[in-house]
Parts: C-alpha cells; structure tokens; sequence
C-alpha cells in the first residue's frame, strides 16, 4: 500500500509540472510578409545582426537563421520577411528569419 501512496503522489505533481507548462504562452511567434532593415549593432568584437520594425522595434537575428551568412552580408538593406519566427522564450528575443526577399531601393 505504501508503494501505491507514493505512485499517486508522483502522478500528482507530474499532472502539476504538465499543466503548467501547457499554460505558458506561446513560445515562438509567426513573422510573415513584414518589411525589416537589418544592420549590425553592438561593438566590436561582440556584434550581432539586428532587424528594425516599421514600428521601430529592434530585434536581433538569430545564428540559427538558415541563411544568416547571406543576412549578414545584406546589412544596411530593406529584406520583406516571407517567413520567420520570433523566439521569445530567450531574453533578448531573437528573430529566426526562414524565407526573406531583399527590397530594390524605390
């Protein structure tokens, strides 16, 4: 009976640790067709590539963006993001870009 007691009792707070794990908000949010200016911020030798918002919100770019060499090398330029995604459980919160198309100057 002892050993049924503590069965339940870890059953309980496994239910609690999943129940709270299920409430936290989304993790990562959807970015699609959305026009950024991406340049470097930071100082040498800690930059990192950042993307600015139409609403002036500043984001870095993740390494683990697929194509972050290619990124890298567009600084200064206008890209529409197609797809990507917003890390937000990692503080700052990071912007994997997936899919991008580099703007001509108009």
């Amino acid at each position: 009976m002892r050993c049924g007691r503590w069965h339940g009792f870890f059953l309980l707070i496994i239910g609690v640790v999943f129940a709270l794990t299920a409430c936290i908000p989304g993790q990562l949010q959807t970015v699609r067709n959305v026009t950024v200016r991406l340049y470097v911020s930071g100082n040498e030798p800690f930059t990192h590539l950042a993307a600015e918002f139409p609403d002036g919100r500043v984001i870095p770019v993740s390494t683990a963006s697929p194509q972050y060499e290619v990124l890298w090398r567009l600084q200064g330029k206008r890209i529409r993001i197609l797809s990507g995604k917003i890390q937000q459980q990692v503080t700052p919160p990071a912007l994997i870009i997936e899919k991008f198309e580099l703007l001509t100057v108009e």
